[in-house]
Order: structure tokens, then sequence, then C-alpha cells
């Protein structure tokens, strides 16, 4: 089989465009989604917390008199 500059060697074959190309690399919207995921996970707790501290207190208060 004659080898050509556009035939594939087996690396790549098997292990797709990337097997030469380096590491890989995350693409930025996959990047830019797991961003924006944890920041809402971080919100999303900081909030929770906040609202079961003023429960919380809201009941201490009740429970003496105030």
């Amino acid at each position: 089989m004659p080898r050509t500059a556009d035939a594939l060697s087996l690396t790549q074959a098997l292990g797709g465009a990337q097997a030469t190309a380096g590491p890989a690399r995350r693409p930025r919207g996959k990047l830019a989604r797991r961003t924006t995921a944890n920041l809402a996970l971080t919100l999303g707790v900081m909030a929770t917390a906040v609202s079961l501290g003023v429960l919380v207190g809201q009941v201490a208060r009740a429970l003496m008199g105030g």
C-alpha cells in the first residue's frame, strides 16, 4: 500500500485525530458551562445557609418569648 501525505498512521487511526495533537484540551463552551454551574451551586449553597440561619434565629427568638 503506497504511503501518501494524507494517509493516517495506525496511532492516528486508532486514537482519533488528537493522537498527535498533544494533550487534549477542553472546549471553551464546556469550560464556561462548568464554571457557571459551579458558581450557581456556590450561590445556591450560600443562599440556603443564610435562609437556614434566619429560620433558626426566628425559632430561637420565638422560643425565648421575644
